[in-house]
């Protein structure tokens, strides 16, 4: 049965998208409606970064196979160190900074602690400042507390436009651009500037 994490929170028509695990080979995001919720009781776990399996069927739509998800439910996986993995952990919390390297630190609901974490603990590898997240603790050999099975349960605006209106998604989205988009450009001085006809020379 495939697996895979969902990409965004239902929305208001009632459908999000999985991105499936690469090792079942599906190219594409799975489309998952409300109603392909197996337990109608655990929709509002379905948030963006929660782990979930299914049954994959094909739908056609405009003359083209299309996947879609049928009977999802959550998973709860075992960690390496034998930590279950739940949908909603024990702990609330919000985003207070994320890195691009996939580390950063949330403070807890009651804005007493703040708790390291990084990509390895956050289902989808990446948070968004302003997420509201739930998360689990893990002690460290140096005696301090992680978040662990961080959940993303919605997100709240922080009063930074570029925060509040744009979110970039995974930091993959940079190499995309330079290996796929960007073109290539000459930045050095091997070409003089008398010899380049677009450049003025001062000459009259």
């Amino acid at each position: 049965m495939p697996t895979g994490s969902i990409l965004n929170k239902i929305n208001d028509r009632g459908f999000t998208f999985i991105a499936v695990d690469p090792e079942h080979e599906i190219d594409e995001n799975v489309f998952l409606h409300v109603t392909a919720i197996q337990d109608q009781d655990q929709v509002n776990l379905f948030v963006r970064g929660s782990r979930v399996e299914f049954e994959l069927v094909l739908v056609s739509r405009d003359g083209q196979d299309r996947p879609q998800a049928r009977n999802a439910r959550l998973v709860i996986e075992t960690t390496d160190t034998g930590i279950s993995t739940l949908p909603v952990g024990e702990r609330r919390g919000n985003v207070k900074f994320w890195h691009p390297m996939g580390y950063g630190f949330i403070v807890d609901e009651k804005g007493d602690h703040e708790y390291y974490t990084k990509a390895t603990s956050v289902p989808g590898g990446y948070l968004r400042q302003g997420d509201s997240v739930s998360f689990d603790l893990e002690e460290e050999d140096s005696g301090k507390a992680q978040a662990i099975n961080v959940k993303v349960l919605h997100w709240d605006s922080v009063g930074d436009p570029y925060h509040d209106l744009i979110d970039m998604g995974h930091p993959r989205w940079a190499n995309t651009i330079t290996e796929g988009l960007a073109e290539h450009e000459d930045w050095n001085y091997r070409v003089h500037p008398s010899k380049d006809p677009f450049v003025f020379s001062g000459v009259t």
